[in-house]
């Protein structure tokens, strides 16, 4: 079966009109349409896998009647935020082997939203799609270039999925990953944070006010001495260490809705301390 992926990316733009996108993903009908628009792609198997997660309890909405019962008898959670998967696939070819599970939320109360938050989404997920196999065919062609043999080539392996950080009455917080094995391991997380009570995106000057750049340093250099009693624990100085968070730091909400503040690997520290998370106690 031929597993290429065509490029797709012209047939999911986030218009410049977000209005004419909420009219229709709040139909049915053209919802539907959106979504055939996105995963009509030739020769791509599809494995509909749907997860439902409620992990601020632990436990499927649907996997209880009793428990379903309860949830409608408690009016806050009557329309519950979640978490699903909308495509699951794999591609297998001679330069790529990926798993990929693309992510989509829905119970928002606003449906411009929901409607905004799952096309950026779609996009960002295909236009990653697209560099991973040209990082790939890349690969292969600089492999062959230097000297590689054909039987010892192997195929780049990739996967993107997603995790829930957090789900509760007052905010939904996941991360979308992808890893790839090209030499050393690649690793991209984008984050995002919903108030489901106000309906909008969280950022940290919402959380800790205007001064939130000067508080949540001060947490995270606290953090980081405390990480150096330990002395496997090695953070760069000077310039290359850390010196202040900016207003795209990477973050989620935890289950006990603190902030926890990212660092991805090499940003503040040698490669083998990994990825680095402070929570900062609201």
């Amino acid at each position: 079966m031929e597993n290429k992926i065509r490029r797709s990316s012209e047939n999911i733009e986030i218009p410049e009109s977000l209005s004419t996108v909420v009219d229709g993903a709040i139909s049915k009908g053209d919802e539907r349409r959106l979504k055939l628009r996105f995963i009509r792609r030739s020769g791509v198997g599809l494995a509909a896998t749907v997860l439902i997660g409620l992990s601020a309890i632990g436990i499927g909405v649907n996997s209880s009647e009793v428990f379903a019962d309860t949830i409608n008898e408690i009016p806050i959670l009557k329309s519950v935020a979640r978490i699903m998967t909308y495509r699951s696939f794999e591609i297998n070819n001679e330069n790529l082997n990926a798993e990929i599970s693309i992510p989509e939320i829905k119970g928002i109360n606003d449906p411009v939203l929901e409607a905004k938050i799952n096309l950026e989404i779609q996009k960002k997920l295909s236009e990653n799609l697209e560099e991973i196999e040209i990082r790939a065919e890349e690969y292969k062609e600089a492999y062959f270039s230097t000297g590689g043999t054909k039987e010892n080539f192997h195929p780049i392996k990739a996967t993107v999925d997603y995790e829930v950080k957090s789900i509760s009455e007052n905010y939904l917080s996941f991360v979308i990953y992808q890893y790839e094995s090209l030499g050393s391991a690649y690793t991209q997380y984008t984050f995002y944070n919903l108030d489901i009570i106000e309906n909008r995106e969280v950022d940290l000057e919402d959380i800790f006010g205007e001064n939130y750049i000067d508080v949540i340093n001060e947490k995270v250099i606290e953090g980081i001495d405390v990480m150096k009693k330990d002395p496997k624990n090695i953070f760069f100085d000077g310039d290359m260490g850390f010196l202040t968070i900016d207003s795209n730091q990477k973050f989620y909400i935890n289950s006990d809705e603190n902030i926890v503040m990212i660092f991805e690997k090499y940003e503040i520290a040698p490669g083998y301390m990994g990825i680095i998370e402070f929570e900062i106690l609201k």
